[in-house]
């Protein structure tokens, strides 16, 4: 299905907006499909897709971020991926 776009609807395009896919894929306006970039996904790459390692926490991306990542791990976790545990540590 083929998105179109311009002032008269004559142009092939692919969802997103303001430009093709969001900014996060490359269009096919053939079909008007996106192929996403890596961390983004959905039919105009419109959703950060963060690998959290199954840690419950927000996948974004805030300013300065190459791409969408991982932020407010869950407790103990921390990491782009959610990847470090907290270990606590007693010295006595």
């Amino acid at each position: 299905m083929s998105c179109c776009l311009g002032a008269q609807c004559d142009e092939a395009g692919c969802p997103g907006w303001p430009e093709n896919c969001m900014g996060h894929g490359t269009c096919n306006a053939a079909n008007g499909e996106c192929t996403c970039d890596q961390g983004w996904k959905g039919v105009a790459c419109h959703i950060p897709d963060c690998d959290c390692n199954g840690v419950n926490a927000t996948c974004e991306q805030r300013e300065g971020d190459e791409k969408p990542r991982c932020y407010d791990c869950e407790s103990p976790y921390i990491g782009d991926k959610c990847q470090y545990r907290l270990v606590s540590v007693c010295l006595h």
